[in-house]
Order: C-alpha cells, then sequence, then structure tokens
C-alpha cells in the first residue's frame, strides 16, 4: 500500500490497464479522461463565478491549451490525478460556501482521501484551504462538524499508505531527504515563479492574474476571496519549500475560471482592438503553439533537432524503449549459454527496468532488477553474470561487482539525447559478496 513517491494509487491504475492492454491508447485514456474532467471543471467554476457561456468557453479552453494540463493528459502520472483531485476539492469548498449544504464536507473528505492514495501534495492544498477561509467571513464554517467528521474519512482513507510508511521505516522522507542533497531544492527555487508562466501560457498569463485580482478588488467576487488566499498561501509555501514547479497547477483551474469571468465583464464594454473572437483566438494560437513542447508529436529524428526536449525531458522518455531492449537483448545473446541461464539485468533506472520487464520477454531477457526507487523494494536477483545497463561509472560498479567489462553503449537511430541515449551496457562476473549483502548499498532514490 505504498511507494516512495508515496502512494499507491497510480501504480495501480497502471497494473490494472496493463491487465487487459499494454498499448498506448489504454495507457493514456485515463490521463485524458482526468484532464478532460479538469478543463470541465474549469467551466464549471467560471459558472459558479457568475460567469455566462463565453467566460464557461474561456475557461475551459484556457485550460485545455495550457502546457502543463496538455502535457498531463498522454501522461499516466500522479500529478495527472492530483491536479483533478486538488482543484476538485477547491470547488467542493466553494459550493459548501455558496450553498451551505454542509455533506458536501463528507465528499471532500473522500476526494481528499483519494488524494492522498495517490500523491501526498494535497495536504498543502487542504492546508492552504483552511487557512484561505479562515482568513474571511467564512471562517465560522471550520466548526462545522461534517467538515471534521470529512477529515475523518480522508485520514482513514490514508491510514494503510501511513502504516505502509511506517512498516518500511518512512521512505517518503528517503526520497525527500535524497533530492534535497542532489540540489534539486536550488533548482526549483530559482526556477518556481518564471516556469509558471510557461506552463500555464504567457497567452493564459493576463487571464489568471485578472481572476487573481478580481477575489481582491471586485465586490462581486469578494465572497470568494478564499481562492485568492488559497493561492497566496501556496505559492508562499511552495517557493520557501524550493517544491517542484508544477505542484501549483490546481490552483490555476479556478483562477482562470475567475480570470475568465473578469474577461467576459471587461468586453461588455465594445472595444475595437479586442473581441471575443480574438481572446477565444488568441488561446488557441497559444495551445497550439506550445503543442511540440508539451506533447510527443514530433519523429524523434525531428526531436532530436530541436530545443524542445532540453525544455521537456519527458518527450525523449516516450521514445525508444523497444530499441533500448533490443540492444540489451544483443549483449545479452553475446553470453555463452551456460551463462545466459545464469544471468540477470541490472539497471540504473526504474524505467530501463521496466522496460526490460515489459519487452524483454519477446526478445528472451530474464526478468530486471534495480537498485531505483521502488524497484529496489522487490529484492535482489537470484544470479550469476549481470548484465549491467546504465549511467554508471566504473569506480562505482567496481565497488559491488567483480569482472566487469564495458561491452557496448545504448544509441538510437534518431540521434535523440534522451536519458538511455550513451548509457553503457557492462558484464560482470558477480556480486562481491552475496546479493543479500550487496543489495542494500545499491539503493538510490531520486
Amino acid at each position: 500500500m505504498g511507494l516512495h513517491r508515496p502512494a499507491p494509487l497510480t501504480p495501480l491504475v497502471a497494473w490494472l490497464t496493463g491487465v487487459f492492454d499494454h498499448s498506448l491508447f489504454t495507457l493514456r485514456l485515463l490521463p485524458a479522461i482526468s484532464i478532460g474532467g479538469l478543463i470541465a471543471l474549469a467551466g464549471a467554476f467560471a459558472r459558479r463565478f457568475g460567469g455566462r457561456t463565453f467566460a464557461q468557453a474561456l475557461a475551459a479552453l484556457a485550460t485545455g491549451a495550457a502546457g502543463i494540463f496538455l502535457a498531463l493528459g498522454h501522461l499516466l502520472s500522479t500529478t495527472t490525478f492530483d491536479v483533478l483531485v486538488s482543484a476538485l476539492l477547491i470547488y467542493l469548498v466553494l459550493r459548501v460556501i455558496q450553498t451551505g449544504e454542509q455533506r458536501l464536507w463528507l465528499l471532500a473528505g473522500a476526494v481528499a482521501g483519494i488524494g492522498l492514495l495517490n500523491k501526498w501534495t494535497v495536504l498543502f492544498v487542504a492546508g492552504a484551504l483552511f487557512l484561505g477561509v479562515l482568513m474571511t467571513e467564512h471562517r465560522r464554517l471550520l466548526r462545522a462538524p461534517l467538515l471534521w467528521l470529512g477529515v475523518a474519512i480522508a485520514i482513514v482513507m490514508w491510514l494503510p499508505n501511513l502504516i505502509w510508511q511506517t512498516q518500511n521505516g518512512w521512505p517518503f522522507f528517503e526520497m525527500a531527504e535524497s533530492l534535497y542533497a542532489e540540489g534539486v531544492h536550488e533548482a526549483n527555487s530559482f526556477l518556481f515563479l518564471p516556469l509558471q508562466v510557461l506552463f500555464i501560457g504567457p497567452v493564459a498569463l493576463p487571464i489568471w492574474i485578472a481572476g487573481l485580482r478580481s477575489f481582491f478588488r471586485d465586490e462581486r467576487m469578494m465572497p470568494y476571496r478564499f481562492v485568492g488566499w488559497t493561492f497566496v498561501v501556496l505559492i508562499v509555501t511552495f517557493v520557501a519549500l524550493s517544491s517542484k514547479p508544477y505542484f501549483l497547477a490546481p490552483l490555476y483551474v479556478p483562477l482562470l475560471g475567475a480570470g475568465a469571468v473578469a474577461t467576459e465583464r471587461f468586453l461588455e464594454r465594445p472595444k475595437r482592438w479586442l473581441t471575443r473572437r480574438r481572446v477565444l483566438a488568441a488561446v488557441v494560437v497559444g495551445g497550439v503553439a506550445g503543442l511540440p513542447v508539451a506533447v510527443p508529436l514530433l519523429p524523434p529524428e525531428v526531436l532530436a533537432q530541436t530545443p524542445f526536449n532540453e525544455m521537456n525531458q519527458e518527450l525523449g522518455e516516450t521514445y525508444g524503449w523497444e530499441s533500448f531492449t533490443r540492444q540489451v537483448a544483443s549483449a545479452y545473446r553475446t553470453l555463452p549459454t551456460g551463462r545466459q541461464a545464469r544471468a540477470t539485468v541490472f539497471t540504473l533506472s526504474y524505467g530501463e527496468a521496466g522496460a526490460i520487464d515489459l519487452y524483454g520477454p519477446e526478445f528472451g531477457l530474464p526478468s530486471a532488477s534495480s537498485g531505483h526507487n521502488n524497484y529496489w523494494l522487490w529484492g535482489p536477483p537470484d544470479a550469476g553474470t549481470v548484465l549491467i545497463v546504465g549511467h554508471f561509472s566504473r569506480e562505482y560498479l567496481d565497488r559491488f561487482f567483480v569482472g566487469v567489462e564495458r561491452i557496448g553503449a545504448i544509441t538510437n537511430e534518431a540521434g535523440l539525447k534522451n536519458e538511455e541515449y550513451g548509457a553503457s551496457i557492462w558484464i560482470a562476473d558477480g556480486p562481491r559478496d552475496s546479493w543479500s549483502e550487496v543489495w542494500p548499498a545499491l539503493r538510490h532514490y531520486n
């Protein structure tokens, strides 16, 4: 019931889709549905903020055209579902304030519980929402018994994951410590604010800023000021903690909803230079312009000649896995038959190990093992000869293995510099000590 990053829902979804089909269509279906729900939610926010048809359409369009949501719509990741859960949580609080229906707190608790089984960042959103409501005239709602029953529901749903983390030494915090040691926090602090513009798109920038401003300056939006305070609390928190820049993404859904309403009201007074059609067209053009950075549309040989892969490294990771496995299999077949029978494949990353386990049987490869993140939990192999793949240094491998020899490197026909490109293929006679002794030292988080 747990992962290093840190909860089981998304891996469970991935496993269930794999039971029926390993096609990209099946793997991307639920992410597309999730982001489709997010787009619908943006329109719903605009409606609840008082927007008419144009505002609802603009909010939905701006959300669908945002680079971060375009990217997440084809990736099965924890963030894909986290943005929907977090935005839905904000929407439910909005509905409690608008309708006074206290039973919605129970639904909010269940939504938060699902979110906690996917990604713990929903804790920050829930905490910021609490503070946001506390800073407004709606603070009396925080005394509602059903709110705290909803909190209890979320905790009960989260409990199995907490128990798993406790039993396994809190690997979530080990992961966080590893990321901090790598200096990831320094890059996050520097890039957090500039990347907000890139993630949502420069065309949508004036829309969501208008939405944020309206919560504090427009009397008609004062009842919803808690959304503005929630955004302020989160951006201060995430910058202070050097968090990933995309952690703020769910907040842009209500901000775009409010901004679309502000835009609709602004355009009620005729303006020669700006019309509704031009606003919608600008959002569409901005979304189309960002597609090559967000979605792997370009052939790999074309992508290799552009800066897009550097801007979004996930693009390069969507190509070449069968070729990667085929090259490992070619190295494996150079081993004598006797050594093949007692060989294993050990990789640097869980992505490489996953490719071997998915495509390897077709090429006659044994199952893979890795010390990376959760793959380490599945234990050491029972093998002699070790085929090692990854950007390992010779010095590192010599610490743990004997008879290490480099026999090749991973390439791809397109020359696409993804994470696997140039990774060495090594052969080793076996571990220096028993696998049970070596295995703990091979664990690494990043």
